[in-house]
């Protein structure tokens, strides 16, 4: 799913939502469009599935971030700390990404119940 293309419903937990192709190669440009994606996803489920709530309302537990070459850290180093300083990060660096991609990042969101 691109962002761009509109939220599609029935989203589902542990679902993969891919960057959009113009990153391709880019990391730093992959990682924004990660965190952009995470608040689409987060903003989508609110808007469908929780009525009166809104994607803010989710709290980060956790991130893992994948680093397909160490040698681009510090090209998303500060962006990392900055995009993910809601929760705890880790880091993982090894070719396990996806073919096409040069970071991922798995995330934990629980919504807090309301007042």
């Amino acid at each position: 799913m691109e962002v761009g293309a509109g939220p599609r419903p029935g989203l589902q937990p542990r679902e993969t939502v891919y960057a959009r192709r113009g990153s391709a190669g880019d990391v730093a440009a992959q990682l924004r469009q990660i965190a952009v994606n995470l608040r689409a996803l987060l903003d989508h489920a609110a808007e469908t599935c929780l009525p009166g709530r809104d994607g803010r309302d989710f709290a980060a537990e956790s991130y893992i971030v994948y680093l397909r070459h160490a040698e681009d850290l510090p090209l998303v180093q500060a962006d990392i700390g900055r995009l993910f300083a809601d929760a705890p990060a880790r880091l993982v660096i090894g070719d396990i990404c996806r073919r096409e991609l040069l970071i991922e990042v798995e995330a934990a969101y629980r919504l807090p119940p309301s007042a």
